[in-house]
């Protein structure tokens, strides 16, 4: 009986009133690694008690005093300064003189702790062992090691009241005599009859044990008697007749003769269905992704390593692609319709690459793994088809319908890597490549994109030290013009980095970098400051009419200090904020309109006048339009190119205007460099002009000159001709 105890992994601990362990188990010394002389009689129970949230082992014990049972999870330290986790019923066991001592029960529950503390699997599993944990009479009673005299007394009744109070099924095989024998609670649990023979059992054991697992369970038992191993664990499946599996964990014990010949074998068999279940659960959350039912990245990550590791030359590709301004689609028909559109997509896409791994990794990025793809004309093929595919239009049961592009790049192996990060970085770079050409493309990551991306890296790094107090940045500002009186009205505030390494770096090459890194946020400060001390020293001398502009980035404008640091600047300067002008572009306010509205009227409060740049690029509507709290408009460059040549862009142009003097709002044309543009502009009726024609940037330092040169009074050739300064 002490045997049939054992064999199920069962730890069952006798402790005093003081809290002293008095007597264990085998399978509790086995599992802890404990020698009984190292903790019986000298250990108290507490001292073994980890601490970790969860558990008041104090309220667990004032419990079992009070009520005479308790049960909670516990973790304990192995003598290896190992943790484990322990599903423990407690009772107390009693005399007519009051408590003797306390049985604990326990059950190893480390496996399923670890995934979610208090889950269904545990609470299954702790019904497994309650039954043997209320048999105080049996332990009390009829077990030595728990009354320290009395030896086990022959008794079959008591042996499967034992073994039935565990809810666990028996087995046992006399290796010699070829005889098995099962447990009431096996045949229950192996075709629902506690009356079926023994010999049905072994067929039915047999029959419906899934094939792989059958030849498991054999190999583990071979591994363990040619190892002459005293007992082993596994597991396997039973086939029910609707084809669904139970699960089964088989905890086995063999004894051997003298020879080293095995004798017998003797087991327990516990359904574990539920906790396979919940692990299969457990893995779905961990693996998949829950709006489309796509893999995950961590599934394809896990997949293309292992790949990888077998097979490191594997001709592999891997795409990742994004949905171009999927933000806008959001935004214009809502999240719904968005979620829905990635849903289909996801549909899209899995029937069109059946033997690929599909992930969804975060919002509308998509990257599909080709384990083995052939020939590049094939791949090719279905890339194109990739992109044809997912360009039909998307409807919804509200008629809302939307054309979806994508931007898509590419990497293979073993060319650009041989494991997951390197491919997907690759397969990034490409992609991002993709947006910055204009999207709706795809591209093969390629060497020249590295270079570039490290040079980029290089730009970014030697731009954070630009930003510091180290006198590489460099302030420019633009003339602007009154067009009817042809007096100078303003500037406009450029940044110029002249970099020891690099020379002169246009702000094509160091803007989208600085927005990209959020560095424009304290290169847009340096900015605001330097043209309010320049604006403050222009009212100083007398030039009071004399404006100046500064763009604002989006992400200047989302920025949660841009309020904060715009006052410091001007309680600092104390300028006459009515010449301070920001400017912000349709695309950034429309970002967050709300929000940046309320921004907007703040920076209004202060004095300060706003322009809304690049108009006419951008997606903001006209009621919108009616709400902002703009002084200007200023006309995008792309529209004053073309004035002299196409019918349209003049068109485009005399309807800003007219329709910016219907808002009140002053309309400035940027981008002015031909004689034609600015007769033109003119005669629509804009009000203030700005480009080359009428004036190059000026360095900060040379602007007093320039304006002593009769750039104040008029265009003039002095003022077109300046050249930058040697700096």
């Amino acid at each position: 009986k002490d045997f049939a105890l054992n064999i199920t992994g069962t730890f069952i601990i006798k402790v005093s009133l003081d809290n002293k362990i008095i007597d264990v188990n085998e399978p509790f010394l086995k599992y802890t690694n404990y020698e009984k002389g190292d903790i019986v009689d000298k250990v108290f129970f507490s001292s073994l008690v980890t601490k970790y949230s969860g558990i008041d082992y104090k309220t667990f014990l004032t419990k079992l005093y009070s009520k005479g049972v308790s049960e909670a999870d516990i973790g304990i330290v192995t003598k290896d300064k190992k943790e484990i986790f322990m599903s423990v019923f407690a009772k107390s066991c009693k005399n007519e003189n009051g408590i003797l001592y306390y049985v604990f029960v326990c059950k190893d529950i480390s496996e399923f702790y670890h995934e979610e503390k208090y889950s269904s699997s545990i609470n299954e599993g702790r019904m497994i062992f309650k039954g043997l944990a209320e048999s105080e009479s049996v332990l009390d009673k009829n077990f030595s090691m728990f009354n320290g005299v009395e030896r086990l007394k022959e008794s079959e009744n008591k042996h499967k009241f034992l073994i039935d109070s565990m809810n666990i099924g028996m087995l046992d095989f006399d290796v010699k005599k070829n005889k098995f024998y099962f447990s009431d609670k096996c045949k229950q649990l192996l075709c629902k009859d506690a009356h079926a023979n023994n010999r049905d059992i072994k067929n039915i054991l047999i029959t419906r044990m899934y094939k792989e697992d059958y030849y498991k369970v054999l190999k583990n038992v071979h591994l363990a008697v040619s190892n002459k191993l005293d007992s082993f664990k596994s597991s396997f499946r039973l086939v029910n007749d609707d084809k669904s599996y139970t699960y089964i964990e088989f905890f086995g014990k063999l004894t051997y003769n003298r020879e080293g010949e095995i004798i017998n074998l003797a087991g327990s068999l516990t359904d574990i269905s539920s906790a396979c279940i919940y692990q299969e659960k457990i893995k779905k959350l961990a693996y998949y992704d829950n709006l489309t039912g796509l893999d995950n990245r961590t599934y394809m990550e896990e997949y293309v390593d292992m790949l990888y590791k077998n097979n490191p030359y594997s001709r592999s590709a891997f795409i990742f692609l994004d949905i171009d301004d999927f933000k806008f689609i959001n935004d214009s028909f809502g999240h719904y319709f968005g979620d829905k559109v990635i849903c289909e997509m996801a549909v899209r896409i899995r029937s069109i690459s059946k033997n690929y791994i599909v992930s969804r990794f975060s919002g509308d990025e998509i990257a599909i793994f080709i384990p083995e793809y052939g020939t590049l004309e094939g791949l090719i093929n279905y890339i194109e088809l990739l992109s044809t595919t997912l360009s039909i239009s998307y409807d919804d049961e509200k008629d809302v319908s939307y054309s979806v592009e994508a931007s898509i790049g590419i990497s293979v192996s073993p060319d650009n890597g041989k494991d997951f990060e390197d491919l997907l970085k690759c397969a990034d770079i490409a992609m991002n490549r993709v947006k910055n050409m204009g999207k709706n493309k795809y591209l093969f990551f390629d060497k020249k994109m590295q270079e570039d991306l490290k040079e980029q890296l290089e730009i970014e790094k030697d731009l954070k030290n630009a930003v510091g107090a180290n006198g590489e940045l460099l302030l420019y500002l633009q003339p602007q013009y009154d067009i009817n009186t042809g007096r100078l009205s303003g500037f406009e505030s450029l940044t110029r980095w002249s970099s020891p390494k690099r020379g002169m770096v246009p702000p094509s090459v160091f803007i989208p970098i600085a927005e990209e890194t959020r560095l424009i946020v304290p290169l847009g400060r340096w900015v605001l400051l330097e043209s309010c001390r320049l604006l403050k020293e222009l009212q100083g001398r007398g030039y009071k009419d004399i404006k100046i502009s500064v763009n604002l980035s989006p992400i200047q404008l989302i920025d949660n200090h841009l309020i904060e640091y715009v006052k410091e600047i001007l309680f600092e300067t104390e300028i006459d904020t009515g010449m301070l002008e920001l400017e912000i572009t349709e695309t950034a306010l429309m970002e967050n309109f709300e929000l940046n509205l309320k921004k907007l009227y703040e920076l209004k409060d202060m004095g300060i006048s706003m322009a809304l740049d690049d108009f006419g690029t951008g997606y903001s509507s006209l009621t919108y339009l009616k709400t902002l709290p703009m002084s200007s408009i200023k006309i995008d460059k792309s529209f004053i190119d073309n004035v002299s040549t196409s019918n349209i862009d003049k068109r485009i142009t005399e309807k800003i205007i007219e329709l910016s003097h219907v808002l009140n709002f002053k309309t400035i044309a940027e981008g002015v460099e031909t004689k034609e543009q600015l007769q033109f502009v003119k005669s629509m009726g804009c009000d203030i002009v700005q480009g080359f024609f009428s004036g190059m940037p000026i360095y900060k330092d040379d602007v007093f000159k320039a304006l002593g040169n009769n750039l104040y009074s008029y265009f003039n050739t002095a003022a077109r001709e300046l050249s930058f300064p040697n700096k």
